[in-house]
């Protein structure tokens, strides 16, 4: 970062100098002008051309919009009119006319220079690079607070530009490893404001909101289904909450065939084709109870219970404050079930208030993230309980944490009791 920060003085000086060079040897070799005014000219002709296709990548990127570019652009070709301008033939009277100008023009561009790059330039881009890299192999008690400094480079460099959708999307994935869906449907929001022909953040986006609205299709919720639909009809994640959409509306055929046209990329002793083949068969179910009697509100409501009673995924865990930890009011509690050795992304959660414990909750099928990821599918678990100091779902310093040992549903099932304080 600092080697093009002083290369880019460098060349800067270069052509804050050349005027006053070009001025001494005019005085000595007036037979040189012509020369010397041509190396002027080929000079900036080629540092306009390098600008001009800096920009065009910046454009390329998304990190420049077309009109900005536009005007950039405009700027840097009256910079490059001025000085391809013919330089006068008279002479100065005097030999060292508005060289005492060199000095302080020089201190000037180069605080011009480093202070535009710090604000403008790829340095803040430069180092989240390096803070991913450095991610790769991080125990998880460092993990941790190496994924709080990334997010605060991030914020730091979507607060001076806030068109990239690929860092809005890193700060929304790390709001929904947390649990916090309203933050992660917000950041997703900013995403597909600044690349809103991207249907995989479409399908992201109307999932948060759809966790963020407590499971409900809301209008918002819709909009943005409908939107990552059109542009990627074969999302996955877009497919299943389509065939959410449909079997809450009844639709169970077409809740089918959304599943299974989601199964199509899985491998089928895959978690995922898993999830989606169990909502299948509860279509299928509802269907043929529907073939053999006339369908009515009743009926229905008794087959569904009968095929939701299949083998459900039920966790329940009992959460307790250590005795001399207290909560401040409005502290909240996060509650997350983890695949033990696997992603950081919860599997299922629930969010409660800390003044309502001791508490048992019970974690089930309605509290899964995706439905490519389940209770029941994801092999050995691991319960986590946060209580937050912040009141939010990123972990940050003074957050108090406990976790389970790992293990495995028996028949579905498990009980666990974590008391906060005891790790």
């Amino acid at each position: 970062m600092i080697i093009a920060q002083l290369a880019t003085i460098a060349v800067a000086l270069v052509f804050v100098v050349w005027p006053f060079v070009v001025r001494r040897s005019d005085r000595d070799r007036n037979d040189d002008q012509a020369q010397l005014e041509q190396i002027r000219r080929d000079a900036n002709i080629a540092l306009y051309r390098e600008q001009q296709q800096a920009l065009e990548e910046l454009r390329a990127s998304g990190e420049l919009d077309e009109p900005g570019y536009q005007q950039q652009l405009a700027e840097i070709g009256e910079l490059l009119l001025d000085n391809t301008q013919p330089a006068s033939s008279g002479v100065s009277s005097s030999a060292s006319g508005g060289l005492w100008l060199l000095p302080l023009l020089a201190i000037a561009l180069m605080a011009a220079v480093w202070g535009g790059y710090r604000h403008y330039g790829a340095e803040l881009d430069l180092s989240i690079t390096e803070q991913l890299a450095a991610l790769d192999g991080v125990p998880d008690a460092q993990r941790n607070v190496r994924l709080q400094l990334l997010e605060q480079t991030i914020s730091q460099r979507l607060a001076r530009n806030p068109d990239s959708a690929y860092y809005w999307n890193l700060l929304a994935q790390r709001a929904l490893a947390g649990g916090d869906f309203a933050v992660a449907a917000e950041r997703y929001g900013r995403a597909v404001e600044w690349a809103d022909e991207d249907g995989w953040l479409y399908a992201q986006y109307a999932q948060a909101l759809f966790f963020a609205a407590n499971r409900q299709f809301t209008e918002a919720v819709n909009l943005a289904l409908d939107r990552g639909y059109a542009l990627a009809p074969d999302d996955q994640t877009v497919l299943g909450l389509k065939g959410v959409q449909a079997f809450e509306l009844g639709e169970h055929r077409a809740a089918i065939d959304y599943w299974r046209r989601a199964q199509a990329a899985l491998a089928p002793q895959s978690a995922g084709w898993q999830a989606l083949q169990s909502g299948i068969e509860r279509s299928a179910a509802l269907l043929s109870a529907g073939a053999a009697v006339q369908p009515s509100a009743g009926a229905v409501a008794e087959a569904n219970t009968d095929v939701s009673r299949a083998a459900p995924a039920a966790i329940a865990v009992s959460i307790a404050l250590a005795d001399g930890l207290q909560a401040a009011p409005g502290q909240v509690v996060f509650v997350a079930v983890v695949q033990a050795g696997g992603p950081p992304m919860p599997i299922a959660a629930q969010r409660l208030a800390a003044e309502q414990l001791p508490l048992t909750v019970t974690v089930t099928e309605r509290d899964q993230l995706s439905p490519g990821r389940t209770l029941a599918g994801s092999g050995p678990l691991v319960v986590s309980v946060r209580l937050s100091a912040t009141g939010t779902a990123t972990p940050s310093a003074g957050d108090r944490v406990v976790r389970s040992a790992p293990f495995v549903l028996a028949a579905g099932s498990a009980e666990l009791a974590l008391t906060l304080g005891d790790d």
